[in-house]
C-alpha cells in the first residue's frame, strides 16, 4: 500500500471538455473545506436528484423535471472536484 500510486482509470471526451471548469470550480474552494465535505455535498445531491426525479413523475412537473439533472450536474462536479481539490491541499492518499 505503500508503494501505490494513484493512477486515472482514463478519460472520456467529456472529462476533456469539462477539466478546465472542474480546475477552476477547484482553484474556487477555500483551503480550509475538507475534500470529504465536498464528496458528501455531491453525494447527497445525488441522492436528492433521485428523490426528485421520483416525485417529478408523480407530479408531472416540468421544473421539478429539470431539477433533477441539475443536482445530477452538481454531483458530477463536486466528484471531479474533491480530488483535485485534496491535491490541492495536499490531503490525498497514494489510493487517491
Amino acid at each position: 500500500l505503500r508503494s501505490h500510486k494513484f493512477t486515472s482509470a482514463g478519460s472520456t471526451p467529456l472529462d476533456v471538455c469539462m477539466d478546465p471548469f472542474w480546475t477552476y470550480s477547484a482553484s474556487l474552494i477555500p483551503r480550509w473545506i475538507s475534500p470529504n465535505l465536498i464528496s458528501v455535498v455531491g453525494g447527497t445531491c445525488n441522492v436528492a436528484a433521485s428523490a426528485f426525479s421520483v416525485l417529478a413523475t408523480r407530479v408531472r412537473s416540468p421544473v421539478l423535471f429539470s431539477i433533477a439533472p441539475a443536482l445530477i450536474f452538481v454531483y458530477m462536479t463536486a466528484d471531479a472536484v474533491d480530488g483535485k481539490h485534496a491535491r490541492k491541499t495536499q490531503q490525498s492518499s497514494p489510493l487517491g
